[in-house]
């Protein structure tokens, strides 16, 4: 029998990868309505998933999976709209990296949860370091977007203690691809915009949900 972490790939993580392309081309293309139709898709795909594929590991990290995902296609609207609603999108994204935190340490052994103290050291000396680079035209945005760095770099430590206990590197990676993603868009945003910048950060993005979505099964 096909583990659902082994189904994950062709049934759930190439519809994404092709809904995640169509988004970019239709933002590349201008295309609001496509736009409109196509960013949220992601996440809806993988919500789906997360209910479908089969007993979870815990139903209770399940739910809070779902409702960090749910909490992030809320971030997804807010940021593609017309207007700049960029700090209901990181409130969003915030509740979405506070549902992670409780998803990977609930349940996980304190060895695990010390393990993962190292990490915690990389990944706030990371995030720190953007945070530095950005602080000077974050304006009155500083104190929420440092709330954010907080609950991301937790949320990543976290996945790395959920690593452990389950023998597994599909939440570290995901963590780690979902922070990347946010380092993409801060510096595009507030310090040094590139081309680049919008796609590149998206495909992190949905690469990272989905890494952390698949977390929730056995591996297999």
């Amino acid at each position: 029998m096909i583990s659902p972490t082994a189904a994950f790939l062709p049934c759930v993580g190439l519809p994404v990868a092709a809904a995640a392309i169509a988004y970019v081309v239709a933002e590349a293309r201008g295309a609001r309505r496509g736009m409109y139709a196509t960013k949220p898709l992601p996440v809806c795909l993988l919500l789906f998933a997360l209910f479908s594929l089969g007993s979870a590991r815990d139903e209770t990290r399940r739910a809070l999976l779902a409702a960090g995902l749910l909490f992030s296609l809320a971030g997804d609207v807010f940021l593609m709209l017309p207007a700049d609603r960029f700090l209901a999108g990181l409130a969003s994204f915030l509740v979405a990296h506070l549902c992670y935190v409780a998803a990977f340490f609930s349940g996980a052994p304190a060895a695990s949860v010390t393990a993962s103290l190292p990490y915690a050291a990389g990944y706030l000396a990371f995030a720190a370091g953007v945070l530095a680079l950005l602080w000077p035209g974050l304006g009155t945005l500083k104190l929420p977007v440092a709330a954010y760095v907080a609950a991301i770099c937790a949320m990543c430590t976290g996945a790395v203690a959920r690593g452990h206990a389950d023998h597994s590197l599909l939440a570290p990676i995901g963590a780690t691809l979902f922070l990347l993603s946010d380092g993409v868009l801060a510096v595009n945003r507030f310090r040094f915009p590139f081309a680049a910048a919008r796609p590149l950060l998206f495909f992190l993005y949905v690469a990272g949900q989905c890494f952390i979505t698949a977390s929730a099964y056995d591996p297999g």
